[in-house]
């Protein structure tokens, strides 16, 4: 073999061992890179399971936290209820000589004379007093009540004039506005009064003198929107999810502080009508309440 052709056969098989070695060097940089990749994602799977195992536990954790909520609001409930029996009961008797009394001493009030409509409006008030202990037997099962036809402005100016004197003595004053034209609504009128009687009372109670109670009142879309609003203290954030639990009160310091009922029965009876109620309040500047109660599921009833 020549020079010339040894020189040719080394560079052949230098070249073959080159592109033999650049193979073996792309194939183990493509089966490097391949496995980079699906170790990339089996890395990202992994995490997207542990992120749903987390939100999965975290669900259940919530679920479980509501469920034993659930428990606690039914045993307070029924606490409750046992309660509320009791005090009906004790009520009762009373009541009963008071309502006698009264229809004694009504019948001999002059017709002409100066407090004459309140006889009437006591009347109705002895009434729903009575409904009252009624329901309290079973507080969050409240009796059911045939919806009927009553004017809006009407009623509510009613529940007003009950703590007209209260007002007057504190000078607090009152601004009602009905926007609907035709303030005719169909409801259950005792249940509806009790709502509106709850939260006005309760906005009598912790309004500083000289202020001023908002009632706001219009129909919209088969729905009643009504908003009574104070300029008290406030109801502080700590204390806002317990505002409507049964016996809960911010106001036993006043003289004629209540049993703390009134709210819980007035959420209990918004519900019993399907409605929602909800309140705003600020520090310093007062609470608004806001009631909605749909109108047309009663039409039918009358």
């Amino acid at each position: 073999m020549d020079t010339a052709s040894g020189i040719h056969l080394y560079i052949t098989i230098s070249f073959v061992i080159f592109v033999a070695f650049a193979a073996i060097i792309c194939y183990l940089f493509v089966t490097l890179l391949v496995k980079r990749t699906l170790l990339h994602r089996a890395q990202e799977e992994l995490k997207a399971v542990n992120a749903n195992l987390e939100q999965t536990v975290l669900e259940r954790t919530d679920r479980i936290k509501e469920l034993e909520r659930q428990r606690a609001e039914i045993e307070k409930a029924a606490a409750a209820g046992r309660m509320a029996a009791r005090i009906a009961h004790e009520i009762n008797n009373p009541l009963s000589g008071i309502k006698n009394a009264f229809q004694l001493l009504s019948d001999a009030i002059p017709r002409d004379h100066n407090y004459y409509p309140y006889v009437g409006r006591i009347n109705k008030e002895i009434d729903r007093i009575a409904q009252i202990v009624r329901q309290m037997y079973s507080l969050y099962k409240p009796e059911h009540e045939a919806a009927a036809q009553f004017s809006l402005r009407e009623t509510i100016t009613d529940i007003i004039a009950l703590q007209e004197a209260v007002c007057k003595d504190r000078s607090i004053k009152v601004d009602l506005e009905v926007s609907a034209r035709n303030d005719s609504v169909i409801l259950p009128e005792n249940l509806f009064r009790q709502i509106i009687y709850n939260v006005f009372m309760n906005a009598v109670e912790v309004s500083p003198p000289e202020s001023v109670i908002y009632i706001k009142a219009g129909i919209n879309q088969e729905k009643l929107d009504l908003s009574i609003a104070d300029q008290g203290d406030g109801i502080p954030d700590e204390i806002r999810s317990n505002i409507f639990e049964p016996f809960f009160t911010t106001k036993s310091h006043l003289a004629k502080a209540g049993l703390g009922l009134g709210l819980s029965v007035t959420k209990s009876l918004v519900e019993v009508l399907k409605g929602k109620i909800y309140f705003e309040s600020t520090p310093g500047k007062g609470t608004t309440f806001y009631i909605t109660l749909p109108l047309g599921a009663f039409e039918e009833e009358v």
